[in-house]
């Protein structure tokens, strides 16, 4: 949902829209330079009726 919750892997929470908004900043950082994202091992966990754990690990290539 819009009104979502990233969970750092540090504790810190940050909600979706300003989660977006900090990747802004970011745009055009790897511009022009070859750079991929691999997710894999996802998992979910419903801890709740409306709260989700969900788990990966994120590789990058540049």
């Amino acid at each position: 949902s819009a009104n979502g919750v990233t969970v750092h892997p540090w504790g810190a929470e940050q909600s979706f829209s300003d989660a977006v908004e900090a990747l802004r900043n970011c745009y055009g950082d790897k511009q022009g330079k070859p750079f991929r994202v691999w997710i894999d091992r996802i998992s979910g966990q419903q801890i709740h009726s409306d709260t989700w754990v969900v788990k990966f690990r994120k590789w990058e290539f540049y």
